[in-house]
C-alpha cells in the first residue's frame, strides 16, 4: 500500500470513530457504545438553568427540564445541542457540516456546540472561530460539563460519553441522538424530517 492510500485510510477511519472523553474523574466504560442512535429517553426529574455567554457582552439562557430543553432567546424550533472538544479529531472533521447546516437551515435550526473537557482560552477559541469560520454559537464554560450530565442521563449514556456527542430537539422536545462522528447526510435526513 503505497503512502497515499494509507494517509487516506487513517483519515477516513479517524472521522468515523469518535474521542473519549478525557475527563479522568470518572473511568471509562469497558463496553463501548456504538454510534446508533437511543431512541428511548428516560425523563429525569431536573430543572436548571445555565448562563452561557455568546460574547463578551451577550449571553444565552439555556433551560433544562424534564422533557423540555431550550434556549430562551432562540425561536427556530429546531436546537442541536453539539458537545465537542478541540483536541478530538471527529469533531474537527465534523465542524464545516455543521457550518453548511448552519447556514442551509438557519430560520428552523439553533446549532450550539458546547466544548466539555477541554481547558481552551477564550482568546484561542476566538482565533480558531475566525481561522474556520465557525458561524454557529459556541459556549466554553465549566457549566458545560453540568449541562452534558443532566441531558445524557436522560439519555442513559455514561457519564464518560463519546465525544462529538450531538442532541437534536424540535420544540424543546428530544427527536434524536448521535454518539461519535456519524454521516453529515444522517443528520441532514433527520433535520429534513423534522422540519415536516
Amino acid at each position: 500500500m503505497n503512502k497515499t492510500n494509507y494517509l487516506l485510510l487513517t483519515i477516513i477511519l479517524l472521522c468515523f470513530q469518535g474521542c473519549e472523553n478525557k475527563n479522568d474523574s470518572h473511568t471509562l466504560n469497558e463496553d463501548k457504545n456504538d454510534s446508533h442512535v437511543k431512541k428511548n429517553i428516560v425523563p429525569i426529574e431536573h430543572n436548571h438553568t445555565f448562563i452561557l455567554k455568546k460574547d463578551a457582552i451577550e449571553t444565552y439562557t439555556f433551560k433544562t427540564k424534564v422533557n423540555n430543553v431550550h434556549f430562551v432567546e432562540r425561536k427556530e424550533p429546531l436546537l442541536m445541542v453539539h458537545f465537542f472538544a478541540t483536541w478530538c479529531p471527529p469533531c474537527q472533521y465534523e465542524a464545516p457540516y455543521l457550518i453548511d447546516l448552519q447556514n442551509k437551515y438557519k430560520e428552523t435550526l439553533f446549532i450550539a456546540g458546547l466544548i466539555v473537557n477541554d481547558p481552551i482560552l477564550d482568546e484561542t477559541l476566538q482565533a480558531l472561530k475566525e481561522k474556520k469560520k465557525l458561524n454557529y454559537f459556541i459556549a466554553n464554560n465549566q457549566k458545560n460539563i453540568k449541562i452534558a450530565h443532566t441531558l445524557i442521563e436522560e439519555l442513559q449514556l455514561e457519564k464518560n460519553f463519546q465525544l462529538p456527542l450531538t442532541i437534536l430537539y424540535k420544540n424543546g422536545r428530544y427527536l434524536t441522538h448521535y454518539e461519535g462522528a456519524v454521516p453529515i447526510e444522517m443528520i441532514e435526513h433527520d433535520i429534513k424530517q423534522a422540519i415536516k
